[in-house]
């Protein structure tokens, strides 16, 4: 039983890429991916922060926790949004999308494909 822990011990950790006639380069790509996944996992693994705002309770029902996140939003949101004209240079994309001309092409286009 030693003998083949000790072979299988004695076995590389990976393939070369030539054993499979890959290119060197693959391995390390994939060894680039493979610990970008790690990472990413890791970060999601992480506790989010909470809001300090908001106080729970035990005694809340599911309504009521979610009627406190949503009055709690509506403070934090503007009351309304206005549309900014174009102040500056007119060829930023900002002007083009909210130029005559484009909301007559975007009519154009609903209309010829539907609602």
């Amino acid at each position: 039983m030693k003998g083949y822990i000790h072979i299988f011990q004695s076995l590389p950790d990976d393939d070369p890429p030539e054993l499979l006639e890959l290119h060197p380069e693959t391995t390390r790509g994939f060894r680039e991916i493979q610990g970008q996944k790690f990472i990413d996992k890791l970060i999601a693994m992480q506790p989010r922060p909470t809001t300090t705002g908001l106080m729970f309770s035990r005694e809340q029902s599911e309504d009521e926790l979610v009627m406190e996140i949503l009055s709690d939003m509506v403070k934090r949101l503007p009351l309304s949004v206005e549309k900014e004209e174009c102040a500056g240079t007119p060829s930023t994309l900002k002007c083009i999308m909210f130029s005559p001309i484009w909301e007559s092409f975007n009519k154009d286009l609903k209309g010829k494909h539907g609602p």
